[in-house]
């Protein structure tokens, strides 16, 4: 007897799936859906993009800080002959201290850097070399940083068209 009892149970469970829902339900069902994709997935894929601009321009930045100390910082010289006792000459420069407003700054040894590297680090570099590896190790970071934040947007994507055409589906289902 007990078997019977849950297939009777079972087969109601299927019914009432299977019944059309009231007008009502359906407008609330459609409704949830679509503020679901409108408050939710919408805001978060705003987000993940300009998460993803934020880590496209750090890149850019760690770029251009590469291609600064190419050109301002001496290049390491082999050990030998004369090596200690050339002494880079001072850098004359623009230091800006604010938005739009700049210094003159003299920078009496350009052979030594320090690299803000983030929550209040500072890494000194000695050297071109060094200072390339940092910037280069940085900007694949957020490169790295950058390829994750597009496969989490197009997932939110698709996440936001399957609601579309749940939505579809529901809207065309008789009332």
């Amino acid at each position: 007897m007990e078997p019977r009892r849950r297939a009777a149970a079972g087969a109601a469970a299927d019914d009432a799936t299977t019944a059309p829902l009231d007008p009502r339900a359906l407008a609330a069902k459609i409704q949830e859906y679509e503020r679901f994709s409108n408050d939710v997935l919408k805001r978060d894929l705003q987000r993940v993009t300009e998460q993803r601009a934020r880590a496209d321009r750090e890149a850019q930045t760690w770029e251009e800080l590469a291609a600064s100390v190419r050109r301002t910082m001496p290049a390491e010289e082999v050990a030998g002959a004369g090596a200690a006792a050339s002494t880079p000459a001072p850098l004359k420069t623009l230091v800006e201290v604010a938005p739009g407003v700049h210094c003159r700054a003299v920078v009496p040894d350009p052979s030594r850097l320090c690299v803000a590297v983030g929550l209040g680090f500072h890494v000194e570099c000695h050297g071109q070399a060094e200072a390339l590896r940092v910037a280069e190790l940085r900007r694949q970071a957020a490169e790295a940083r950058s390829r994750e934040l597009v496969e989490q947007a197009a997932r939110l994507k698709a996440q936001i068209k399957f609601v579309g055409e749940a939505l579809a589906e529901l809207m065309r289902l008789p009332r």
